[in-house]
């Protein structure tokens, strides 16, 4: 398993790779967070009523993944309806967005 300093760069690294593909850099005027505020809890009510924690880099994990399930979801309903699947991946998104790194 990776240690706090792996995931902590990990977490930068997917950052910085979000404000690239965005086209964006954060400056003064933008809010950053920082690797002890990733750490910190979040308290919230589930859908169902129910309290739950979940700190805030859990809660971007959740985000990521979250997508990652719907996105299967009506590929398996494409599938089924016998459609096209869309070019939905990473790759192909991050070649449209910058083609200069294809080969």
């Amino acid at each position: 398993m990776a240690d706090e300093a792996d995931q902590e760069e990990a977490v930068a690294a997917a950052a910085d790779k979000m404000n690239c593909a965005t086209r964006t850099r954060p400056t003064s005027s933008q809010p950053t967070v920082t690797a002890s505020q990733l750490k910190e809890n979040i308290s919230f009510t589930f859908v169902d009523g129910k309290r739950g924690r979940l700190s805030r880099e859990e809660v971007i994990f959740h985000l990521i993944n979250h997508g990652t399930y719907h996105r299967g979801a009506i590929g398996h309903a494409l599938d089924m309806a016998v459609g096209t699947r869309p070019a939905d991946t990473y790759n192909v998104f991050i070649h449209a967005a910058e083609p200069e790194r294809r080969n």
